[in-house]
């Protein structure tokens, strides 16, 4: 019999009534070691109630108390393979009562669960990383027992090791940048589009079929351009996947210049360029990406140039004279210009030549048109080898002027006048109406003479500004002769004749003579300056007019002596040469003396009249050496000397002598016991010569 547990105090009553009774599982019971019938279990007390339970790391089951090994997970294993953010876990345990759950235990990220289902045998992980070790996973189950709620019982070694796969494409990763894609076209990345972190193709390749592929194999190959002015067409291929292409762009020196062209299309035409001018050209494959972006893949560069723009029109001022270099203007056209094809076509000339582009005009030499007519000019530019289109345009050429007169002469060529004459020309290029005669020293015009048909009709000139002209009318065709009077001598004198017809002033004739010198003319103020010892300057003032080439002759008188009164004797004449020279100065002369000049200028045609000055007298200097000097021994005298000596001639004296001084020296008195010395005595000038005693 046994004591029900229902309340403490008559279960301790019953106990003494009965004697000692073991208690079965449940019952209440005394804390005593055989207080209870139950196999595995003994009286616990809870909550200061005691009861027959089971003992630690025992389980109830149909109130017998069994080894919570019993419920350690077996067979835990690796359900088919683990991927690259999943495993499933499986094992084996029996079903309980007791388990209240089971728990997965092990290293690496988001590996453990707790909780799960008693139910479960088998478990699938997410979340888990690509590419990472996981090691000792385990499994545990949690078990009620009485004197335990959640009693932990692990699942033997050996645990479970494992490694994630790789993410595949668009998989779930964790760490960007990380290794954790199985393609090496992908990476790890959030994009931004809410799903986090994914295996994506990388920057520059694009999807086919969840594979990642360079993007630089939707690359086109330009297949040519076709130029124009202001546009060109480009062609080019497509790649074999271009299904991949979004669309396509073109790109001109860097700038899109054309945009959003289907992807199936294989040629376009740009716009807005500029004539004759290089361009660089790539054609784009616009490529959507994992990056929901535009990528773009560019062709390799090819360059060329559009066509030339169209020259001219021509300058509005394109009449041109023949007689001279004619620079044919024109409008240069825009962009660059290697050279230019132009054919000029018209009366006596059809020619195709080149033009270098330095000017903005086509250059024709002289006398290569016909006056007076009108011809027609194409021009075509040339850049890198492609012609713009073709201006046409027509220029006239000036009607011209007459042929010189023939037969231009000269004749009566004097001092002070000549003639001249000429004849018609040869071709007047319609009717002549004047001659016009200008008489011209050097650049300056001095005369003019104009020879007119009709004195109503006289040509305008300005050849001889300020010369009033003489007007003759005649007959033109008879030629004319004129006399040209009130002209210098010795001057080289030009005429030069122009015909003018009813257009313009015709071809020039000129000839040039030297009339004939005259004798030479008055030199004037004659005059001697800088007078000294040995030299004096001689000057003048040239003729007013020269007549020749011109000799001036200086002729230099002296006095004989100074008895006589006058410089009478022509000592040298000094020839000086030139018109405009206008001193001369005369060296080597006497000093004190007595000198007169006269001078006259000569032409090859005659002299001028002697010009002369007054006598006048050169400077002093140092006398010059005195004559018949010597020293005479008087007789039965030792101490005593005669010295004697004569005054210099007149033209060694060179001044007024006022005095000699006489030195004298001892010599030969060494061996006297006292030495010579030098003695100086003076003497008063003689006018003659004197003897003096020493």
């Amino acid at each position: 019999m046994a004591c029900n547990h229902i309340n403490n105090i008559a279960y301790l009553l019953c106990v003494f009534l009965l004697g000692h009774v073991k208690g079965e599982y449940g019952d209440s019971c005394i804390t005593r070691e055989d207080s209870c019938n139950v196999v595995n279990g003994s009286c616990y007390t809870n909550n200061n109630i005691s009861k027959c339970s089971c003992n630690l790391n025992y389980y109830t089951d149909n109130n017998m108390c069994n080894s919570v090994t019993e419920l350690k997970p077996t067979g835990v294993v690796i359900e088919g393979t683990p991927t690259s953010s999943s495993v499933t876990i499986k094992w084996t345990v029996p079903t309980k009562d007791a388990i209240q759950s089971f728990n997965i235990k092990g290293n690496g990220p988001n590996i453990e669960k707790t909780q799960l289902n008693k139910n479960f045998r088998a478990v699938t992980i997410a979340g888990l990383t690509p590419n990472t070790q996981y090691t000792d996973i385990k499994v545990e189950t949690v078990v009620k027992t009485d004197r335990n709620p959640s009693l932990i019982v692990t699942s033997d070694p050996p645990f479970i090791n494992f490694i994630t796969s790789k993410a595949g494409y668009r998989e779930t990763c964790v760490t960007p940048g990380t290794d954790q894609c199985d393609d090496t076209n992908t990476e790890c990345v959030d994009i931004g589009d809410g799903n986090g972190n994914k295996c994506y193709c990388k920057e520059g390749f694009y999807t086919n079929n969840n594979q990642c592929f360079n993007a630089a194999e939707l690359k086109t190959i330009i297949a040519g351009i076709i130029p124009k002015t202001n546009t060109a067409t480009v062609s080019w291929t497509l790649p074999s996947n271009s299904q991949f292409i979004s669309s396509i762009s073109i790109e001109v020196n860097g700038i899109i210049n054309k945009s959003s062209i289907s992807n199936t299309a294989t040629s376009s035409e740009i716009t807005g360029l500029q004539p004759g001018t290089m361009y660089s050209i790539k054609v784009i494959s616009i490529v959507n990406t994992d990056r929901k972006q535009n990528y773009e893949v560019k062709s390799k560069n090819v360059s060329n140039t559009t066509n030339p723009g169209k020259p001219g029109p021509l300058n509005s001022d394109n009449n041109y004279d023949t007689t001279k270099v004619m620079n044919i203007g024109f409008v240069k056209p825009t962009g660059g210009v290697d050279k230019y094809i132009v054919q000029i076509t018209g009366p006596g000339l059809n020619t195709t030549f080149t033009q270098e582009p330095t000017t903005n005009s086509i250059t024709l030499p002289a006398n290569t048109l016909q006056p007076g007519r009108q011809y027609n000019i194409s021009i075509i530019a040339v850049y890198n080898g492609k012609n713009s289109a073709e201006f046409v345009g027509v220029f006239n050429t000036n009607s011209r002027g007459s042929d010189p007169v023939k037969d231009l002469n000269i004749t009566n060529i004097n001092s002070r006048s000549l003639t001249v004459s000429w004849s018609y020309p040869d071709e007047d290029m319609g009717v002549l109406t004047a001659y016009i005669l200008d008489v011209k020293i050097g650049s300056e015009c001095i005369q003019q003479y104009i020879y007119v048909t009709d004195i109503n009709n006289k040509p305008t000139t300005n050849n001889c500004a300020g010369v009033t002209p003489t007007y003759s009318v005649t007959d033109l065709k008879a030629g004319i002769i004129q006399i040209i009077i009130d002209l210098l001598p010795y001057i080289n004198y030009t005429l030069i004749v122009t015909p003018y017809n009813n257009v313009r002033p015709g071809s020039v004739a000129s000839k040039s003579e030297l009339t004939y010198i005259e004798a030479a003319g008055e030199p004037s103020n004659l005059n001697v300056i800088e007078i000294n010892a040995k030299s004096f300057l001689v000057t003048w003032n040239k003729p007013s007019l020269k007549t020749g080439p011109t000799t001036y002759y200086l002729y230099l008188y002296e006095r004989n002596n100074l008895a006589n009164n006058q410089a009478s004797q022509l000592v040298k004449t000094h020839v000086v040469q030139g018109f405009d020279t206008e001193e001369y100065r005369v060296n080597d002369v006497v000093s004190y003396w007595y000198y007169r000049v006269e001078l006259q200028a000569s032409t090859a045609a005659g002299n001028s009249s002697i010009k002369s000055i007054p006598e006048f007298q050169t400077l002093p200097s140092a006398p010059g050496k005195v004559k018949n000097l010597a020293i005479e021994k008087i007789k039965g005298q030792y101490s005593i000397a005669k010295v004697s000596w004569s005054c210099p001639n007149d033209r060694d004296r060179n001044g007024v002598i006022k005095n000699y001084t006489l030195t004298s020296t001892l010599e030969y008195a060494t061996n006297m016991g006292f030495k010579g010395e030098e003695a100086a005595i003076e003497y008063t000038a003689p006018t003659e010569s004197r003897v003096f005693v020493i």
